[in-house]
């Protein structure tokens, strides 16, 4: 965590952690996403009979962003 805080930093983006989000920050956020500065990590939702699934991809280490399992 410590070396993407010093990257981010040289690349001149300021860090903000989601549990002291405010609307200010939500905004920048929100702006640098449609301006293409921030890439936001594909979102994979699993069907429930695909939960299996979702724990395996977990479980080797190739997600990215938020797996979803959907209840309904």
């Amino acid at each position: 965590m410590q070396r993407q805080l010093f990257a981010s930093k040289k690349r001149g983006v300021r860090f903000a952690s989601a549990n002291r989000a405010t609307p200010d920050r939500l905004a920048e956020i929100t702006e640098a996403v449609d301006a293409g500065r921030l890439r936001v990590p594909p979102l994979k939702t699993f069907s429930l009979d695909q939960a299996s699934e979702a724990i395996a991809e977990i479980a080797n280490g190739h997600v990215r962003g938020k797996l979803v399992i959907d209840l309904d």
